[in-house]
């Protein structure tokens, strides 16, 4: 396999605020050509109901197209590094006719969900004979790097998942922002059952729910009081979410059990803005920052409620874990660029 990586072809989320758009950024700051296909032209987010049926009526069609348009693109740029994001939707017989017209050509999936997940969204229909075709994974869970493995991965490295330098930063919050969208503790995210009970362990403080799906779900009228909204009733992004989040004095991060998240991108968003982070407890997570120095953590709805009351009184103490998180996530090397960087000098080295 050739070792220089000068022109890269990425399959991605491209958008603002897209995992692809990180991407791209961090492939020109290391000085590579990066053209790309956009996974958001052929199955775009935020479907209406009738979007959603007429993309279940059209879903075989587009996925045509999608794998038309990567091989067409990548016979056609002959790319050192074929760099694909999830890749669910890629097709065996498309690796398969780029390995064999391409042979110079490194495929490389990156992926920030579980390779094995049930969810629709992330699910691989044929991993089995995805695998073979590529030169290397980078799983951001560690039990996918066995599970891989066994499937007869050529080259799997474990690649953390991290924050964007450009998107996350402390921003101090207006006073009418505060008094519009803060209450005691935030949490911004799509909607799951098991967030949904343990935001409600929380009955009697002031909470500010943001993300997808919560306007849809069945919760409690207390709790559907408390879920806030965007323009386009979507989770937000960005410095806007960064000034939300500070608008209140504790940030909630929850690990999704159906991913089999250890840790998550919002592991390092919340601290990187500057939020005191109270987060769901896994051992991993404590290979990142120190608890009870840097975040704080919890393992059960009644610990939930009991550090949201001890923080919610000490002040200087969730202020001080706060200072200390965001100087943890600046001298860490957590950005994705931090992340896409070591990926290249992963496959380099070999």
């Amino acid at each position: 396999m050739k070792r220089k990586v000068e022109q890269v072809l990425l399959v991605s989320a491209i958008g603002p605020f897209a995992i692809g758009e990180c991407f791209l950024r961090a492939l020109a700051g290391s000085g590579r050509k990066a053209a790309f296909v956009n996974t958001l032209d052929y199955f775009p987010l935020g479907y209406g109901r009738a979007g959603r049926l007429l993309r279940r009526v059209s879903r075989r069609l587009l996925t045509d197209r999608y794998n038309r348009t990567i091989l067409e693109n990548a016979l056609w740029l002959k790319p050192d590094l074929l760099l694909i994001t999830k890749g669910n939707l890629v097709r065996p017989e498309t690796l398969s006719a780029i390995r064999r017209k391409l042979p110079e050509t490194i495929l490389v999936n990156v992926n920030y969900d579980d390779f094995f997940s049930p969810s629709p969204s992330n699910r691989f229909r044929d991993l089995e004979k995805v695998v073979p075709h590529y030169h290397w994974f980078f799983p951001a869970k560690r039990v996918n790097v066995e599970e891989l493995r066994r499937l007869g991965a050529q080259r799997v490295h474990y690649l953390p998942l991290g924050y964007d330098g450009a998107s996350h930063f402390p921003v101090q919050p207006s006073k009418r922002l505060v008094e519009e969208y803060g209450g005691q503790l935030s949490f911004a995210g799509t909607y799951t059952p098991d967030r949904a009970r343990l935001l409600a362990s929380l009955e009697g403080y002031s909470l500010s729910i943001w993300g997808a799906y919560w306007n849809r779900a069945r919760i409690s009228r207390e709790l559907r009081r408390q879920v806030r909204r965007t323009g386009n009733g979507r989770i937000v992004r960005g410095a806007k979410l960064s000034a939300i989040l500070n608008a209140s004095p504790i940030g909630l991060n929850f690990l999704r059990g159906e991913n089999r998240d250890t840790h998550n991108h919002r592991s390092f968003e919340l601290p990187a803005c500057g939020v005191f982070t109270l987060s769901e407890r896994s051992k991993e997570l404590g290979e990142f920052f120190a608890e009870g120095k840097e975040i704080a953590c919890f393992s059960s709805p009644e610990e939930l409620r009991e550090k949201a009351r001890y923080y919610l009184e000490h002040s200087r103490e969730r202020e001080a874990i706060a200072r200390a998180g965001y100087r943890r996530v600046m001298e860490g090397k957590h950005t994705i660029r931090n992340r896409v960087e070591k990926m290249l000098e992963i496959i380099l080295r070999d």
